[in-house]
């Protein structure tokens, strides 16, 4: 005697299809760690190995100095209070032509953000010639500015680059 459930083949395999994808899409939440450049993290266009090396490992460090580190959360307090959201949900890209190349030109520049937006340009001749620790830097400042934080100029009350890059290397023991 065959017994049913009164479900037709269809029916059963679009409800295995879904039952798949539930434990596909939660197993890979589940093993995804913060500072890793994660599915939420964009890399936007190519990305040579060298920055591509470089963005990964600076992004483990900045992740695991947030985690770690009550002054390094501390300093985005007053802008957000997901500090990691703002650090991996940032699309990255390589400053590329005409404006952005005049931008990576300027003096010590080697990444750079709007305040609020959710790009981040790294300017590669600069951005890979960095060590961990000060692409970590980089990656804290530009997640500020994600967050919410202003710079002089053009605010005349923020703080400069090289003094929120100071305030980052001390909160977070960088």
């Amino acid at each position: 005697m065959r017994y049913s459930l009164g479900w037709s083949r269809p029916v059963m395999g679009c409800w295995l299809m879904w039952l798949c994808w539930v434990f596909v899409v939660e197993g890979a939440h589940a093993t995804e760690r913060p500072g890793q450049v994660s599915k939420r993290t964009v890399l936007a266009g190519y990305f040579p190995a060298r920055i591509s090396f470089q963005l990964k490992h600076a992004m483990k460090l900045a992740a695991q100095k947030l985690i770690q580190e009550s002054s390094c959360r501390a300093i985005f307090s007053p802008l957000t209070s997901n500090p990691m959201q703002a650090l991996e949900l940032t699309s990255y890209h390589l400053a590329g032509v005409g404006q952005e190349t005049q931008a990576c030109q300027a003096q010590g520049v080697v990444a750079y953000t709007t305040v609020g937006g959710h790009r981040t340009h790294l300017c590669p001749p600069l951005f890979e010639q960095l060590n961990t620790q000060q692409a970590a830097v980089v990656l804290i400042h530009e997640a500020l500015h994600r967050a919410g934080l202003n710079e002089w100029p053009p605010d005349p009350n923020g703080l400069t680059s090289a003094e929120i890059n100071l305030m980052v290397q001390r909160s977070c023991n960088l």
